[in-house]
């Protein structure tokens, strides 16, 4: 899965770990998560297609929820996961990764919980499905 790859960006990058270690889970937090962490899921998927049918690049998009107790931790996270995951790639797995871009993101606060998140959305260009 393309979401491994990603993954595998910010947990082998050294700003990112520094700050979350290998808190980099897929739909949900555990329940005994530490926070700082982030939590991703894909929320789409886009083929290529020509006149023969299915081709590659595939482009997905994957939503990542940096969060922290601390707005300033948190913004450090998004910078350093902005840092490590804008323009990436190369080969994971079975998988070319041509580029990653990030196209959004954004500050949200859960006054419930008092946690700071950053909502990012990065594009995911590669030759998954191929």
């Amino acid at each position: 899965m393309i979401e491994d790859a990603v993954r595998f960006v910010l947990t082998s990058d050294a700003a990112v770990a520094a700050l979350i270690d290998q808190r980099v889970y897929p739909l949900t937090m555990p329940q005994s998560g530490k926070l700082p962490a982030i939590v991703f899921q894909r929320i789409s998927t886009v083929g290529s297609y020509t006149l023969e049918g299915p081709a590659t690049p595939t482009a997905a998009r994957v939503q990542l929820n940096l969060m922290s107790t601390s707005f300033t931790q948190v913004r450090q996270l998004a910078a350093a996961a902005r840092k490590a995951l804008d323009g990436y790639s190369g080969r994971f797995a079975d998988y070319i990764v041509n580029f990653i871009e990030v196209v959004n993101f954004l500050d949200d606060f859960e006054s419930d919980t008092g946690i700071c998140r950053v909502v990012m959305d990065v594009r995911v260009h590669s030759n998954e499905g191929a």
